[in-house]
């Protein structure tokens, strides 16, 4: 990707490039921090590569399919921009995901633990981060005026610990399929068993969003 990006010069404007260079650097920089607080004591770097090369590739390639909301919306919103200032559409939509791509190390992580099907995992994730709304509160983070880089960081490590709570999420609806092992069902009875939480989450929500 980066080397595409460089291959655009004084093709399209210098800062578009310049965004999108920032865009991947994020993603490292997102994904070094998960697997420095996820595999701490684990970091060899060729045992790693081959944990997660697959799963993180598959689910990358699979999330336009999988976004969905304020997420899919947040992807288009990004793709649209960088095609308007003359980015290949290809390039463009590919770079757009990098804010969601450092997602696919978490779902990898989660079906390999439970041992359930990656993709499965991957579309509970987008759909829960949906019916909760956390892809609003996390674009709400993003949202937020930084002036340096500690509150930068501290931005970060707020999307982060949102993604942990939204793994965890979808990690205890799956740990339902003991009783029953259709997902849409295990959702139901997750719902119906946090009926009380998940009001006083929706009452939150709205109160913020007023």
């Amino acid at each position: 990707l980066w080397d595409d990006i460089e291959a655009l010069d004084y093709a399209v404007p210098a800062d578009a490039q310049l965004d999108m260079m920032l865009d991947l650097i994020r993603l490292v920089k997102r994904a070094a921090r998960w697997l420095l607080r996820n595999r701490r004591h684990q970091i060899a770097p060729s045992a790693t590569i081959g944990e997660f090369a697959y799963g993180a590739d598959a689910v990358v390639k699979a999330l336009p399919d999988l976004l969905r909301g304020r997420a899919a919306e947040i992807h288009e919103e990004q793709r649209g921009r960088y095609v308007e200032r003359g980015v290949p559409e290809a390039l463009a939509a590919r770079v757009a995901l990098a804010g969601q791509a450092a997602t696919a190390l978490a779902i990898a992580d989660v079906a390999c633990r439970i041992g359930a099907d990656l993709l499965e995992v991957a579309t509970l994730y987008y759909q829960l981060g949906e019916s909760l709304e956390l892809d609003w509160f996390g674009a709400q983070i993003m949202s937020s005026k930084v002036d340096n880089e500690w509150q930068a960081m501290a931005r970060e490590a707020y999307m982060e610990d949102l993604q942990w709570q939204q793994c965890t999420l979808t990690e205890g609806v799956l740990r339902l399929r003991a009783d029953n092992p259709d997902v849409a069902s295990c959702l139901a009875a997750w719902e119906a068993r946090e009926a009380t939480l998940l009001q006083r989450w929706r009452e939150m929500l709205g109160d913020l969003q007023a």
